[in-house]
């Protein structure tokens, strides 16, 4: 708990130094109940997909299989909600991974 406070904390101290820096909103807000209707989206799909699994064994082959399924599905809901919602910033971080892959 007291690191996820601190790295928290941290972030929005990096905020407010980069606004400082660049000035303005970064841009952001215009886009901010997009970005928060995707999160929400993206959390009630991992959620049912944790659900869907039943009661995680113990066991560390158990755990990575749940997180190496459950994380590109929320990244995967994220950005197709995030699309559908029309985030700019999503089909610029695809076009530049697109670029990044074909080279």
């Amino acid at each position: 708990m007291s690191t996820s406070i601190v790295a928290l904390w941290n972030s929005a101290l990096l905020l407010v130094l980069l606004r400082r820096r660049i000035g303005g909103s970064l841009g952001l807000l215009p886009d901010l109940w997009r970005i928060a209707a995707a999160t929400i989206a993206m959390g009630f799909v991992c959620r049912l997909w944790l659900a869907s699994l039943g009661p995680a064994p113990h066991g560390l082959a158990n755990d990575l299989a749940r997180v190496a399924t459950t994380v590109p599905l929320g990244a995967a809901t994220f950005y197709a909600v995030g699309r559908a919602l029309g985030l700019a910033d999503l089909e610029r971080l695809a076009g530049s991974l697109r670029r990044r892959v074909w080279r």
